[in-house]
């Protein structure tokens, strides 16, 4: 069995590695994110959170970066995501392609029921803190529906996690709160537990949920779940009396991270947020003095000359009446007016920077609506120069978080019976069987490979200014293979290429036409031959006479 003292161990030992990011993450709370779980501050549920809050600049274009990088890469109007094979053959057969084709729509549809929302958390909180962490679980047998997956965004602060040797996250504890009713059924918890839940439901607990290699937690093997022989394990432990209440495990490390900004030597990333907040913090300090200089020039406090007020009363609401001595000289206001030049210009200067921290203005203008006119050239121009600016960004995105999560669900569906269907043997008995790419279908995706498109139209288009010099050189191309690639790209290929017994039947028909042509032409070769044989032996005996003659 798993030692609970020993995971809580390494909960205060990671957590205070996670410390040093803890203050920033909370500035970033304060000024950038408001509705973001709090990290070194406790509040009341329910609290105003954004009262400090002067301008919304670096929170707005947050939204737009996470909306936009969401709807971009796992829009869920759309199938997002193909596998591919890394054996080509594979891909080329027809039933292999389908089986591929069929698996994609199944995990699609079990993740359509709460996979978005977040998945969607995890990228802003991915964009603000540079982490932002997934847990992929398979939903308990008593909850089945639609769905087969469930996926839980872990906010920054309500987990610590550790690298392992290939730089991978491979130790993730998460903590929490949870009422007594709902903590009790987690197993043996404490009497304390016990007597709340009788009597103060609601009381919360804090409890860890710690996923590690077993290597890391000592264990006992246990034939009657088999869950926990898993190489992963995962313990559910109660801080307060380190008491383990329930133990499993996993096939897979089921928590997918994504990381923005990673340093040499550090396990947290860092995110828009903290390039951001210096901007923002400024921005808010100086929209605060805004608005207090406006509240004295709308309301400005009143110069009075002495004993000027006939009985020293001052009324300053509507339709007041104050008398006084002198109308020129008694009361009036001590500021005048002030020069709001200045600030005009270090707040739109700050807005910019944090705009452009975030590629607001290159991503409105590819969503941008006000030139209906644009063709499709000048929209894939635009996805390019976007995909040039934060494709790499998206790479990793990619690579680390979403290509993990697939992987992940795959596996769990696998296991379920009856999801998915035996592969067919081709990919079963292929080396490479257990190796599947994911190929993403989304805007800045399609993007990137339309520069291939353009590549190889280009080679084409150059090959045909070549040809008329050298003929030949029109069989250097493999068009069967470039029109093969070409449709894999558009990812038409299952809609344009024929079945594989067709092209089988054709190339068949094809190696036939040849054999029969070579055929012929060796037997136009002997007719040909036989014919001259009269002819050339009248010529050897013209030579022979010629000879003797001289």
């Amino acid at each position: 069995m798993a030692n609970a003292q020993e995971i809580c161990r390494w909960y205060e030992a990671l957590k205070a590695e996670r410390n040093n990011f803890d203050n920033t993450a909370q500035q970033i709370i304060d000024f950038i994110d408001p509705h973001h779980k709090d990290v070194t501050v406790e509040r009341m549920i329910g609290s105003r959170k954004n009262q400090n809050q002067f301008d919304g600049t670096s929170q707005y274009a947050s939204h737009v970066f996470s909306q936009f990088v969401q709807g971009a890469l796992f829009n869920q109007a759309t199938a997002w995501f193909s596998l591919r094979s890394r054996d080509p053959r594979i891909n080329q057969n027809q039933k292999c392609a389908k089986w591929m084709k069929d698996t994609t729509a199944r995990i699609l549809l079990h993740m359509r029921p709460n996979f978005y929302g977040p998945a969607g958390q995890c990228v802003q909180s991915w964009g603000l803190f540079g982490n932002g962490p997934l847990l992929i679980e398979e939903v308990p047998r008593s909850r089945e529906g639609l769905g087969r997956l469930k996926f839980t965004a872990i906010p920054w602060g309500s987990y610590v996690m550790a690298e392992g040797d290939d730089g991978k996250i491979d130790k993730f504890i998460r903590t929490m709160k949870l009422p007594a009713h709902v903590a009790v059924k987690l197993g043996d918890v404490s009497d304390q537990i016990k007597r709340a839940a009788e009597k103060e439901p609601l009381k919360q607990f804090e409890i860890l949920h710690s996923i590690m290699p077993r290597d890391f937690i000592a264990y006992k093997t246990s034939k009657l779940a088999t869950n926990k022989d898993y190489p992963i394990a995962s313990c559910w432990v109660e801080v307060e009396s380190k008491r383990l209440l329930k133990e499993s495990g996993y096939r897979k490390f089921p928590v997918a991270v994504a990381r923005y900004d990673l340093i040499a030597g550090e396990t947290y990333a860092r995110g828009l947020g903290e390039i951001a907040l210096p901007d923002q913090k400024s921005l808010h300090r100086a929209d605060e003095a805004a608005l207090l200089k406006w509240d004295r020039e709308l309301d400005p406090p009143l110069l009075q000359k002495r004993n000027s007020i006939i009985g020293n009363i001052l009324s300053t609401q509507a339709r007041g009446r104050t008398v006084v001595t002198d109308i020129h000289n008694s009361v009036k206001p001590l500021i005048e007016g002030s020069n709001w030049q200045a600030h005009d210009m270090m707040a739109d200067r700050k807005q910019k920077q944090i705009l452009q921290v975030f590629h607001v203005n290159e991503i409105l203008n590819l969503m941008s609506r006000e030139k209906p006119e644009m063709t499709a050239f000048e929209v894939s121009a635009r996805l390019q120069l976007l995909q040039q600016i934060i494709g790499p960004i998206f790479g990793l995105l990619e690579s680390e978080f979403l290509s993990v999560i697939i992987d992940i669900a795959l596996d769990l569906l696998a296991h379920i019976p009856g999801l998915i269907e035996d592969p067919p043997d081709e990919i079963a008995q292929s080396p490479a069987s257990a190796a599947f790419d994911v190929v993403y279908e989304g805007p800045l995706a399609r993007a990137q490979r339309n520069q291939e498109i353009q590549a190889i139209q280009q080679s084409v288009a150059d090959l045909g200014g070549i040809q008329p010099f050298s003929p030949e050189s029109i069989k250097l191309v493999d068009w069967e293979a470039t029109a093969r690639k070409l449709f894999e790209i558009r990812g038409t290929q299952d809609l344009l290429l024929s079945p594989d017994d067709y092209l089988e039947e054709v190339n068949q028909m094809r190696e036939q036409q040849n054999a029969e042509k070579q055929a012929q032409l060796m037997a136009g070769g002997a007719q040909a031959a036989g014919q001259a044989a009269p002819f050339l032996k009248v010529m050897r005996d013209q030579a022979s006479s010629g000879q003797a003659a001289a």
